[in-house]
């Protein structure tokens, strides 16, 4: 990405009039002519200048401009009457606005005076922090578009853009078309979401096969496996709590191309962390494994889609070919599902990964098969616009997203928010992984 220096007239001139009057912001470059400096003192006007004494001699006072330091231009709020917090969040709006269009630099700048009006606002303090990151590592200028890991686990390049994150319909219009209990859909408002950091996305669920790996090497014993059950169907076609039930016997035949399920939030951690002692030399610097969140899982199911399928539409029927959820063959017994997708994808049960067709970014599976654990703590969105969300800071659930083999058009939408304990298990759950730079990971770890 190219970087520049200072902020002009180019770099801040698409930004909206009425950011302009909400700030007083006016660009402009002193070309060294004086006006009078009484009139210019009593006028709400903000000045731009190349130099503090220019803007003293063009205000008839001394002020401090509001950015200094690597630029050589500067925004002067001259006369503005409002409070610290009320010019923090202009100045934010101005600094997203930068950082959308990869203005990194001027974003930065404009970023350490937002945190030193409102210093205590943790939204402002992580994008601060963020773009110094990106400042003062020595980053390769590009990273590479996909990664093989030794494993032989491919993982794709996410370069995000601000998304709108939540349902698509209402969830009005959501029961209506599919049917269900209105309450669960409402906890997936539309809200904007700036992701501002890279990662990269696992191509495909993790697979039996590269979970037996990690088992043969470590001896671990799943928490189905040290509890003696899992959930799945019985032999009478009952969904239920059964014996014996875990990832080597998941109640259906499994090849090692299969999706592994019955895998809790806690046996993805551990997976997670044996490939970050194991695998981590793979990874570019700065990066390690981790489960995405939620937001980094439903940027990558979009792929720059708006709709409640990543497809690119809201019709279940043009999911043919994309996706193994319930469909009309049935379940495992050959009995009919109540609610389904109106076609048959070829499989009762998990299908081998990569066996229907990838979204615009080279994910497969990101709908149907399995459900997908994230890192993510379960609670309400915050309001308003978020910036690299983590989930909530405490909660006794973890979300899962994308729904699986067993699930209706209903929940298999890319933003269908599910959630359970930790230690749950079941046979239609499985999970993904994501490369994460190093800053967002300590924040959702830390949790």
């Amino acid at each position: 990405m190219t970087r520049t220096s200072t902020i002009n007239w180019k770099n801040i001139g698409r930004i909206s009039l009425w950011q302009f009057l909400l700030a007083f912001v006016a660009i402009a470059v002193c070309s060294g002519a004086e006006k009078d400096a009484q009139s210019q003192a009593t006028k709400m006007t903000p000045i731009v200048g190349s130099s503090t004494d220019a803007l003293a001699k063009r205000s008839g006072k001394t002020q401090e401009p509001y950015l200094q330091g690597e630029t050589t231009d500067f925004v002067l709020f001259d006369g503005l009457e409002k409070s610290n917090a009320a010019k923090a969040k202009q100045l934010y709006e101005i600094a997203m606005n930068l950082f959308d269009e990869d203005k990194f630099d001027e974003a930065r700048v404009i970023m350490k005076e937002v945190v030193r009006l409102d210093p205590d606002n943790q939204t402002y303090a992580r994008l601060a922090k963020l773009l110094n990151q990106a400042s003062e590592k020595e980053m390769p200028a590009t990273l590479p578009s996909e990664i093989l890991d030794g494993l032989g686990q491919k993982f794709v390049l996410i370069e995000p853009k601000p998304f709108m994150m939540g349902n698509t319909l209402s969830a009005d219009e959501i029961v209506k078309r599919w049917g269900g209990v209105k309450f669960i859909f409402e906890n997936a408002p539309r809200h904007k979401v700036t992701l501002t950091q890279p990662y990269y996305m696992q191509q495909y669920p993790v697979t039996r096969g590269d979970f037996a790996k990690f088992v043969e090497a470590t001896g671990y014993k799943t928490t189905a496996e040290k509890e003696g059950t899992a959930w799945g169907y019985d032999n009478d076609g009952v969904w239920k709590e059964i014996d014996g039930l875990n990832w080597r016997n998941p109640g259906f035949s499994q090849s090692d191309d299969h999706p592994v399920v019955c895998v809790s939030w806690d046996d993805a951690q551990k997976y997670v962390e044996w490939l970050n002692k194991t695998q981590k030399s793979d990874l570019p610097s700065g990066f390690r494994y981790a489960l995405p969140t939620e937001a980094q899982w439903e940027y990558a199911c979009r792929a720059g889609t708006d709709t409640e399928f990543f497809w690119g539409t809201n019709d279940e029927k043009d999911g043919k070919g994309y996706l193994n959820g319930a469909d009309e063959s049935g379940r495992p017994n050959g009995k009919k599902w109540s609610s389904y997708f109106p076609f048959n994808d070829g499989y009762q049960a998990t299908s081998p990964v990569g066996k229907f067709k990838p979204n615009n970014f080279g994910l497969y599976d990101m709908l149907g098969n399995v459900w997908e654990w994230c890192s993510d703590r379960y609670g309400a969105y915050p309001s308003g616009a978020q910036t690299d969300p983590q989930g909530a800071s405490s909660g006794s659930y973890r979300v899962l997203r994308g729904g699986s083999w067993y699930n209706a058009p209903r929940y298999c939408r890319s933003a269908y928010r599910n959630y359970v304990a930790p230690a749950s298990r079941l046979s239609d759950r499985g999970f993904r992984l994501a490369m994460t730079g190093e800053s967002a990971l300590s924040e959702s770890s830390s949790k």
